[in-house]
This record gives structure tokens, C-alpha cells and sequence, in this order.
């Protein structure tokens, strides 16, 4: 296993499906937290697919950072803003 801590990204080898493995990680990650969290998981060609079809010039500046951006599962544009809270999380702070 591969831990990136500066973006909260692991990566690691296994046969456990990806569904599965994201529960799994979603249960342990809530459980210790005790708070819910949602996870994204991605096979390792998902992953791959995905960056290949970032914008030509992503990743190529070494004089900005560089953010790949996946949505939860089940959040839209429309609803984004229920799911996370984001006025009420605002306004706590």
C-alpha cells in the first residue's frame, strides 16, 4: 500500500471488488471518525482513464497545483449543496 497523505489518496493492490472495498472503507472510516464519510474508489484503469482525460495543459505547471476532482456517488448539482451542508458549515465557522 502507497499512502499520499498531502491528498488523502492510497493506493494498493487488491482482489476485493470495488464497490465492496469502497464500503468497507466508507464502515471503518465512519465507525472511527463517528461521523459518516463517503469514499471513491476507482480501478487502477478507471484512474487512468480519468487522468488521461484531463485538459492537455494538467499537470504540466510546475508553478500551480494541479487537482483532480471526483464526485460521491448520489451528488449532483442540483443537490450538492443539501448533501454537504455548505451554508450551515459556513456560517459554524
Amino acid at each position: 500500500m502507497t499512502r499520499y497523505p498531502a491528498a488523502d489518496n492510497v493506493s494498493m493492490p487488491t482482489e476485493t471488488r470495488v464497490a465492496a472495498l469502497t464500503r468497507a472503507i466508507e464502515e471503518r472510516l465512519s465507525e472511527r471518525l463517528s461521523n459518516p464519510v463517503q469514499a471513491v474508489v476507482f480501478t487502477r484503469a478507471r484512474y487512468r482513464a480519468a487522468v488521461a482525460a484531463a485538459p492537455d495543459s494538467w499537470g504540466r505547471d510546475d508553478t500551480r497545483k494541479h487537482n483532480a476532482l471526483f464526485t460521491l456517488r448520489g451528488v449532483t448539482v442540483r443537490n450538492h449543496r443539501t448533501v454537504f451542508r455548505l451554508r450551515e458549515l459556513l456560517e459554524e465557522l
